[in-house]
Formats: structure tokens, C-alpha cells, sequence
């Protein structure tokens, strides 16, 4: 089963585990936000758009639908992917066309605190993923002989906030209800 009673049941049932979490396929991000601001957001992964993270040498693209949304589900927000610096979880999660977008509630800690400075003032805001890949398929090699991994299947352990994403358009900013021109 698709469409909105799959996602409406992917809602309940994650709602039902007290996390807190909305899962949606929608072509564009809702205009508001709920609750109060310690809200960062933004793309955390483009689909069919190769990137160069870390700890692979050639490129990656993760294919739409490759990812468990189900495994964005509170997972936490580090610093740098340190599984010893956490400072948030996710929110909310949005499945468009192009990416895979998600909001962050980051903890009232010193370290939260330095996190959100960092985010606006353009310091630290790249978004990364934390991914484990259970499937792939080889792409074309580059001139180095490395051929890109294209992830088929997958789940996220963590997203991390840091100052060089893979992705270019992996972005994070501050979302604050009360100031966010988005909601007028």
C-alpha cells in the first residue's frame, strides 16, 4: 500500500513509539515549524546526486527511496559524527522529490548552545549522514579507477552537524517559528 494511508500509518506508528516524528512525501517543506526555536533544518541528503564523503574514496549517490526513513526516526544529531557529542534529535523528516530533508531540536546544553551560534553564523552548517549501506550497485569508474557507489539500500545511525558536508546543498539553518519570515 502507497500513498497517504501508508504514510499516515508510518505517522501513527511512529507517533505511537514517542518519538515525535513525522514521515511525509511532499514536494516542498512545510511553511511552519511547531514548537519552540533550538530548531536547525535543511536538506541532509540529495537523491540521484553524487557527493565525496568521507571514509569512501570515490563518489557516492544514494538513489530515491534508498534509505529506511523509519531509521531517521530520533536519531541523534553529533557533532562531526563523535557518537561522544550529541546535541540533538530529529524532529521531523520530509521525503521530496529531490532530497531527504529533516529538522533537529538541539539540546539546551553549552554544547547546543555553540552549535547554534556556529549554524548561523555560517560557521558549521553542513549536514551529514551517518549511513550504513545494505545494498549497492558499482557506477562508472573516475579517472583514478574508483568506481561510484550507488546505495540502493540503507539506514541512517546518525545525522552530524559540521562544517564540510558531501553534498554541497546539505545545508542546515535555524528554524524559529516566531521569527521565521517562511510563516507569514
Amino acid at each position: 500500500m502507497t500513498g497517504p494511508q501508508t504514510m499516515l500509518r508510518r505517522y501513527r506508528t511512529t507517533q505511537g513509539a514517542g518519538l515525535g516524528m513525522l514521515c511525509v512525501a511532499a514536494p516542498q517543506a512545510p511553511r511552519k515549524v511547531p514548537g519552540p526555536a533550538r530548531i536547525v533544518a535543511g536538506q541532509i541528503v540529495p537523491w540521484n546526486i553524487p557527493g565525496r564523503p568521507t571514509g569512501y574514496p570515490g563518489l557516492v549517490t544514494f538513489e530515491r527511496g534508498s534509505l529506511d526513513l523509519e531509521s531517521v526516526a530520533g536519531a541523534p544529531l553529533l557533532l562531526d559524527h563523535d557518537p561522544t557529542r550529541p546535541i540533538g534529535r530529529a524532529t521531523g523528516l520530509i521525503d521530496r522529490p529531490s532530497d531527504l530533508a529533516a529538522a533537529f531540536r538541539i539540546a539546551p546544553t553549552s554544547m547546543g548552545d555553540d552549535a547554534l551560534t556556529l549554524v548561523a553564523a555560517g560557521v558549521r552548517d553542513g549536514f551529514s549522514i551517518g549511513a550504513v549501506v545494505d545494498e549497492y550497485d558499482l557506477g562508472d569508474e573516475d579517472d583514478q579507477g574508483i568506481a561510484e557507489l550507488i546505495v540502493t539500500a540503507g539506514h541512517v545511525r546518525e545525522t552530524s552537524l559540521l562544517t564540510f558536508p558531501a553534498y554541497a546543498t546539505a545545508r542546515a539553518a535555524l528554524l524559529d517559528p516566531e521569527r521565521n519570515p517562511a510563516n507569514d
